[in-house]
């Protein structure tokens, strides 16, 4: 009796570029894009989780208000981009966001950005993450996010590039949750 061999993601849906051979098409990944102004901040308060994030396959993008050093990020294996009205959505729509970060002085400077947050939040298909002050009250729930032994030592690297190294990793990141969670939430 013969068994038949299979490989897990054969029944998947696939990303193809147009009319590709199968052999170039590829799985679709999960994708956080995160908006804020300073690398600095983006180590300091979300370093860890983004590592982790990265770490697990996810394509973690950082869309900055002013595009300085980006060294620290790239440590933490996420990509950087300046942010403008059509770097939210990176990526084709296969690989549409499931995942958007923001850094909450960040919202109300820009109405493409409270646009994007609010479209988020309606459709309930993203989960929107911010760090900083709770803008949405009780629609929001903290969550304290555990940091891999990996990511604090990333994170304590990265601090050091960004000039911040006398800031000590904590083991958790405060993280506000709201909208859609993916199978791999936090």
């Amino acid at each position: 009796m013969g068994t038949q061999s299979l490989t897990a993601d054969e029944n998947l849906p696939r990303v193809c570029p147009d009319d590709a051979p199968p052999a170039k098409c590829r799985l679709p990944r999960y994708q956080l894009n995160v908006i804020a102004a300073d690398v600095a901040d983006v180590v300091q308060s979300i370093g860890g989780w983004l590592f982790d994030r990265s770490m697990a396959g996810w394509d973690v993008n950082v869309l900055l208000a002013s595009h300085n050093d980006t060294r620290p990020l790239r440590i933490l294996g996420v990509r950087t981009f300046e942010l403008h009205p059509t770097a939210l959505s990176i990526g084709s729509a296969a690989e549409r966001a499931v995942g958007l970060a923001i850094a909450a002085d960040q919202l109300g400077t820009d109405e493409c950005i409270d646009a994007e947050i609010h479209d988020a939040l309606q459709s309930g298909e993203v989960e929107v993450t911010l760090w900083g002050d709770n803008p949405f009250g009780e629609r929001a729930t903290v969550v304290q996010y555990r940091l891999s032994a990996a990511a604090r030592i990333f994170k304590g690297c990265a601090l050091a590039a960004a000039a911040t190294s006398e800031v000590p990793v904590a083991p958790v990141e405060t993280l506000l949750c709201s909208g859609y969670r993916p199978l791999d939430h936090i």
